[in-house]
């Protein structure tokens, strides 16, 4: 599997450079699901919206041991009415 920047019917002009990118293995560890794909993609946005993958407003996303790894966040808030004495 590989991504190509030309189309294949597409002709280049002497000064434009065809980059063809290999695409690897890689492991996305998504709260406590595990799933391993293939891409051409660098950066972790790029590779989790080519995967199908959704982030929430307050999820993190960092690379750990090679791996792409999303912590899902959940905000809540909560209101608590008591009396206080004074």
């Amino acid at each position: 599997m590989s991504r190509v920047s030309h189309k294949l019917e597409d002709e280049a002009k002497p000064e434009e450079t065809i980059e063809v990118s290999k695409a690897r293995e890689l492991t996305i560890v998504d709260g406590t699901e595990t799933k391993t794909i293939f891409t051409t993609f660098a950066t972790s946005d790029d590779i989790l919206s080519n995967a199908g993958i959704t982030l929430g407003e307050h999820d993190k996303v960092e690379w750990k041991d090679d791996k792409l790894v999303i912590t899902r966040i959940t905000v809540k808030a909560e209101t608590v009415d008591e009396t206080i004495p004074f």
